[in-house]
């Protein structure tokens, strides 16, 4: 962001309203598509595979009793459930399920 400074920094109009001047809009713009930006790249999974890749047993239950958040780098940005935490916890529930046998 430091790429982009503050227009209010140098600004000596005074703003009304809480709406901000042009300036300040254009600015706050192109920060919320930087922040989109990186949270979609965080969070979006892996699509460019051209090939079905098995884990192994062990990292598959491994997964199961730990879930996606932990190794997930927007996991102190989010406060709502993911798709990949919906996923999950699918999973979470059909293991459940077959380890009670119904």
């Amino acid at each position: 962001m430091d790429k982009y400074p503050s227009p209010c920094d140098k600004c000596e109009k005074v703003c009304t309203g809480g709406q901000g001047c042009e300036d300040w809009k254009i600015r706050y713009r192109y920060r919320q598509k930087q922040i989109n930006a990186m949270a979609r790249r965080l969070v979006r999974p892996e699509k460019n595979r051209k090939f079905f890749q098995y884990s192994h047993p062990d990292d598959v239950r491994e997964f199961l009793q730990r879930g996606p958040c932990v190794d997930c780098k927007a996991e102190h940005l989010c406060n709502i459930p993911c798709g990949n935490y919906w996923k999950w916890w699918d999973m979470r529930m059909a293991y459940i399920k077959r380890r009670l046998g119904l």
